[in-house]
């Protein structure tokens, strides 16, 4: 989908254990201004410094659970991509994120070319943080037992 937009694309993860030729596909394709930086450790110096130096982060999964990849983005100031299967509106970040069709190559770029000749949203770090830090889940985990122990 980007293919010579010029753009730097830094690809972090691997092929889905049913798409391997897929994933030497697209790495053999790719231009010079893509990386594939292979599975990154959570935490890990590298992923920390993949998202703090990224202007935008997409999760174009077809199949996704949580996406606590775009949450992590989001919490460096990454502008967000994600697939439209993913529950944005209920996690709380539809504002913040571009939903795609992760199986149209024109939504994936004319989405990353807007988005990469944006700025960053002001506020994206603390609303999210305000949403997902330790404090926040816990008070949140916390409500759900009174609800659930008050017969709620």
């Amino acid at each position: 989908a980007l293919k010579g937009t010029k753009i730097k694309v830094v690809f972090v993860g691997g092929p889905d254990p049913q798409s391997t030729d897929y994933y030497k596909q697209c790495v053999t394709e790719a231009d010079d201004n893509f990386t594939f930086l292979g599975w990154l450790e959570n935490g890990s110096p590298e992923i920390q410094s993949a998202y703090m130096n990224a202007h935008a982060v997409i999760l174009p999964s077809c199949k996704e659970i949580f996406g606590n990849s775009l949450i992590e983005a989001g919490a460096a100031g990454a502008k967000l991509i994600a697939t439209k299967s993913l529950p944005l509106d209920s996690m709380g970040i539809a504002d913040y994120c571009r939903p795609i069709d992760p199986n149209s190559e024109k939504d994936i770029r004319e989405k990353v070319l807007a988005v990469m000749s944006e700025p960053k949203e002001e506020g994206q770090i603390q609303y999210i943080a305000s949403l997902f830090s330790w404090d926040a889940v816990a008070m949140r985990h916390l409500e759900i037992y009174r609800k659930v122990y008050d017969g709620e």
